[in-house]
């Protein structure tokens, strides 16, 4: 074999271990999704500590597709009925992820410019089948956006029900359940 044959064999050989060695070895996707789902499995492998939140103490109150809580609010750009009762039963609400809102003074001139940060869109709650496997946690991921953001912030959640069994249905198991994670992810682009 000539030096210069073997100079590129080897230069070939060194790039393809040092790939191996020091980059991350991700398995192949076939589409986006399920590059999100391997990214959402390593958020919780990495980023999980059990958490404890109370449900809301105050009045819910559903004005068209909006829940209030309190003065803050999240209103549903694509609703499914298990996101419907996670709201409805005050296990999860806004105060959580944005914080209390304080009113600034109504004589402000950018009062209505404040008002619009009251309330957080909130879409595609889709529960993480197969990232867990007691039938007492769920995980779940969804999608926020607030007037100030141009993409949608993802945030992952886990809810556990002590008292749930292989057929307890969704519905049921969100009714029975307590928030016991939440965490901002990513932003999706």
């Amino acid at each position: 074999m000539k030096p210069m044959k073997i100079y590129i064999l080897l230069i070939g050989l060194f790039f393809n271990l040092s790939r191996s060695v020091f980059c991350q070895n991700e398995p192949d996707f076939k589409n986006a999704g399920e590059y999100d789902l391997y990214q959402a499995k390593k958020f919780f492998e990495e980023n999980y500590k059990k958490q404890n939140y109370e449900r809301f103490k105050g009045k819910i109150k559903k004005v068209g597709n909006t829940f209030k809580f309190g003065n803050r609010g999240f209103t549903l750009i694509h609703s499914t009925n298990e996101l419907e009762i996670l709201l409805e039963q005050g296990i999860f609400y806004p105060q959580i992820i944005g914080g209390e809102w304080i009113e600034p003074d109504s004589t402000d001139i950018l009062y209505t410019e404040y008002l619009k940060y009251r309330n957080i869109g909130i879409s595609s709650f889709e529960e993480l089948k197969k990232f867990t496997n007691s039938p007492k946690i769920k995980r779940f991921w969804f999608q926020t956006l607030s007037n100030d953001e141009m993409n949608p912030s993802i945030y992952l959640m886990e809810l556990t029900n002590e008292l749930a069994t292989k057929s307890t249905s969704l519905e049921n198991f969100i009714r029975g359940a307590k928030l016991t994670f939440i965490k901002y992810g990513w932003t999706q682009i």
